[in-house]
């Protein structure tokens, strides 16, 4: 297995585990709300980004992308793996409104940007989806990748296990921090 292999595998693992998170967390939310969050914008990355492209020929959609509505169809996104990063990281009002406490609003925060953390200065301080030149990536270290991939694994099974006891201990306090700075109302223990 190449390089490249091996990162597209470990990235549609984490990302398949993250998006379940998601769906499991916020998914009786987003499939009640009336508004449209995803743009076709969004959807057009997933072509326009040589990762995301070849995230789409390893691991093929159920569905075939369309001009008119993107990646969504009526039941959702058809996408599986290889979404673009904006599409973890949008929060609305509504998700974050319904978080019980400053904490909760910040390991919902957290959550969102895991993808995005991963993929982080990929090569030359390019974000993986930004890389346009196969031979950049060809490049991307994969020691830096697995670092990155490593501090975003672990911060989800911190928030994975927050959701489960509802609280962080001050030893797993900085694998979010790592991520996403904690603001000062959230209170680190209870």
């Amino acid at each position: 297995m190449n390089q490249l292999d091996r990162i597209i595998m470990l990235y549609v693992d984490f990302e398949t585990r993250v998006q379940k998170s998601i769906s499991q967390f916020f998914g009786s939310t987003c499939s009640a709300c009336r508004g449209v969050c995803c743009k076709i914008d969004y959807c057009q990355e997933t072509r326009e980004s040589l990762f995301l492209s070849k995230l789409r020929e390893e691991y093929q959609p159920a569905a075939s992308y369309s001009d008119e509505t993107g990646w969504q169809s009526e039941t959702g996104c058809d996408l599986t793996t290889g979404r673009p990063p904006v599409c973890y990281e949008y929060l609305c009002d509504e998700i974050l409104s319904a978080q019980p406490t400053h904490t909760h609003r910040y390991a919902v925060k957290v959550l969102s940007q895991l993808i995005s953390h991963v993929g982080k200065r990929a090569y030359r301080g390019k974000h993986i989806v930004e890389i346009c030149e196969a031979e950049e990536l060809q490049r991307i270290a994969l020691s830096a990748f697995e670092r990155r991939l490593g501090e975003s694994s672990a911060a989800f099974h911190v928030i994975e296990t927050f959701y489960e006891n509802t609280f962080f201990s001050v030893r797993e306090w900085g694998k979010l921090t790592k991520i996403v700075s904690a603001p000062k109302e959230v209170n680190l223990k209870r």
